[in-house]
Protein backbone atom coordinates (compact mmCIF):
# COMPACT_ATOMS: atom_id res chain seq x y z
CA UNK A 1 0.00 0.00 0.00
CA UNK A 2 1.77 3.20 -1.05
CA UNK A 3 1.67 6.33 0.94
CA UNK A 4 -0.28 9.41 -0.69
CA UNK A 5 -0.08 12.94 0.71
CA UNK A 6 -3.24 14.55 1.49
CA UNK A 7 -3.04 18.07 0.24
CA UNK A 8 -5.86 18.99 2.39
CA UNK A 9 -3.73 17.34 5.71
CA UNK A 10 -0.28 19.24 4.71
CA UNK A 11 -1.74 22.67 4.19
CA UNK A 12 -3.75 22.55 7.53
CA UNK A 13 -0.50 20.89 9.21
CA UNK A 14 1.50 23.38 7.96
CA UNK A 15 -0.71 26.31 8.85
CA UNK A 16 -1.26 24.91 12.50
CA UNK A 17 2.62 25.00 13.13
CA UNK A 18 2.79 28.18 11.87
CA UNK A 19 -0.09 29.99 14.11
CA UNK A 20 0.97 27.44 16.96
CA UNK A 21 4.77 28.94 16.57
CA UNK A 22 3.34 32.43 16.36
CA UNK A 23 1.11 31.71 19.55
CA UNK A 24 4.06 31.00 21.78
CA UNK A 25 6.35 33.86 20.29
CA UNK A 26 3.33 35.99 21.36
CA UNK A 27 3.21 34.31 24.59
CA UNK A 28 6.98 33.30 25.77
CA UNK A 29 8.86 35.53 23.13
CA UNK A 30 11.05 33.05 21.80
CA UNK A 31 11.93 35.11 18.69
CA UNK A 32 12.98 38.32 21.12
CA UNK A 33 15.37 35.56 23.32
CA UNK A 34 16.55 34.04 20.28
CA UNK A 35 18.11 37.09 18.79
CA UNK A 36 19.88 38.42 21.74
CA UNK A 37 20.80 36.17 23.74
CA UNK A 38 23.47 33.57 22.07
CA UNK A 39 23.25 31.64 25.58
CA UNK A 40 20.51 31.01 27.49
CA UNK A 41 16.62 29.48 27.19
CA UNK A 42 16.10 31.44 24.26
CA UNK A 43 18.65 29.40 22.12
CA UNK A 44 16.87 26.50 23.84
CA UNK A 45 13.14 27.22 23.47
CA UNK A 46 13.18 28.51 19.80
CA UNK A 47 15.95 26.72 18.19
CA UNK A 48 15.15 23.31 19.88
CA UNK A 49 12.15 22.72 22.17
CA UNK A 50 9.92 24.82 19.74
CA UNK A 51 10.55 23.75 16.58
CA UNK A 52 10.68 20.19 17.67
CA UNK A 53 7.22 20.60 19.19
CA UNK A 54 5.54 22.02 16.10
CA UNK A 55 7.35 19.81 13.65
CA UNK A 56 5.65 17.08 15.55
CA UNK A 57 1.97 18.65 15.44
CA UNK A 58 2.89 19.32 11.56
CA UNK A 59 3.96 15.80 11.29
CA UNK A 60 0.82 14.38 13.01
CA UNK A 61 -1.54 15.98 11.18
CA UNK A 62 -0.18 16.21 7.98
CA UNK A 63 0.66 11.80 7.88
CA UNK A 64 2.52 10.51 5.22
CA UNK A 65 5.69 12.96 3.98
CA UNK A 66 5.58 14.73 7.62
CA UNK A 67 9.01 14.26 7.85
CA UNK A 68 9.72 16.36 5.23
CA UNK A 69 6.57 18.87 5.70
CA UNK A 70 8.15 19.19 9.35
CA UNK A 71 10.39 21.83 9.15
CA UNK A 72 8.12 24.06 6.84
CA UNK A 73 6.65 26.09 9.82
CA UNK A 74 9.52 26.56 12.29
CA UNK A 75 11.92 27.89 9.55
CA UNK A 76 9.53 29.59 8.18
CA UNK A 77 8.40 31.57 11.24
CA UNK A 78 12.06 32.33 12.44
CA UNK A 79 13.16 33.15 8.92
CA UNK A 80 10.08 35.63 8.47
CA UNK A 81 10.24 36.88 12.57
CA UNK A 82 14.41 37.39 11.67
CA UNK A 83 14.00 39.39 8.73
CA UNK A 84 10.87 41.38 10.65
CA UNK A 85 13.74 42.56 12.89
CA UNK A 86 16.10 43.04 10.31
CA UNK A 87 13.62 45.65 8.78
CA UNK A 88 11.82 47.14 11.83
CA UNK A 89 14.87 47.20 14.66
CA UNK A 90 13.72 47.16 17.76
CA UNK A 91 17.88 47.60 19.24
CA UNK A 92 19.10 43.90 17.89
CA UNK A 93 22.41 44.02 15.89
CA UNK A 94 22.21 43.48 12.68
CA UNK A 95 24.91 41.68 10.20
CA UNK A 96 27.67 40.03 11.54
CA UNK A 97 26.89 40.22 15.17
CA UNK A 98 24.09 37.82 14.28
CA UNK A 99 25.40 35.03 12.40
CA UNK A 100 26.40 32.57 14.70
CA UNK A 101 22.22 33.00 15.17
CA UNK A 102 21.93 32.33 11.39
CA UNK A 103 24.31 29.23 11.74
CA UNK A 104 22.45 27.52 14.34
CA UNK A 105 19.19 28.32 13.03
CA UNK A 106 19.91 26.33 9.20
CA UNK A 107 21.55 23.62 11.29
CA UNK A 108 19.83 22.49 14.28
CA UNK A 109 16.21 23.56 13.35
CA UNK A 110 15.96 21.59 10.14
CA UNK A 111 17.23 18.79 11.89
CA UNK A 112 15.21 18.48 15.19
CA UNK A 113 11.93 19.21 12.84
CA UNK A 114 13.19 16.49 10.58
CA UNK A 115 12.77 14.15 13.89
CA UNK A 116 9.93 16.07 15.11
CA UNK A 117 7.62 15.63 11.87
CA UNK A 118 9.05 11.91 11.89
CA UNK A 119 7.95 11.09 15.25
CA UNK A 120 4.42 12.80 14.19
CA UNK A 121 3.98 10.48 11.32
CA UNK A 122 4.89 7.40 12.96
CA UNK A 123 2.27 8.14 15.69
CA UNK A 124 -0.75 9.00 13.04
CA UNK A 125 0.46 5.94 10.84
CA UNK A 126 -0.21 3.88 14.85
CA UNK A 127 -3.02 5.70 15.33
CA UNK A 128 -4.54 4.96 11.53
CA UNK A 129 -3.66 1.60 11.32
CA UNK A 130 -5.27 0.37 14.85
CA UNK A 131 -8.83 -0.29 13.72
CA UNK A 132 -7.87 -1.63 9.57
CA UNK A 133 -7.27 -5.57 9.41
CA UNK A 134 -3.97 -6.87 8.67
CA UNK A 135 -3.71 -7.97 4.87
CA UNK A 136 -1.82 -11.14 5.98
CA UNK A 137 -4.41 -13.13 7.75
CA UNK A 138 -2.82 -14.77 11.30
CA UNK A 139 -2.56 -18.14 11.62
CA UNK A 140 -1.75 -20.60 14.76
CA UNK A 141 0.87 -22.65 13.09
CA UNK A 142 1.59 -24.52 10.01
CA UNK A 143 -1.19 -26.21 8.35
CA UNK A 144 -1.32 -29.45 6.42
CA UNK A 145 -2.89 -30.40 3.37
CA UNK A 146 -3.97 -33.82 3.25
Amino acid sequence: MKKKLNPRDAFWGIVAGLLLFYGGDRLLGLTNGAFHHIFGAGILFSYLLAPLAISFVTGYIAGPFGKFLGPIPPMTYLLIAYLYEVYHPSGMAVGIPVAPFMMIFFITVPEVSFLGGYVGEVLRRRRSSRGTPSPVPKTRGPERIS
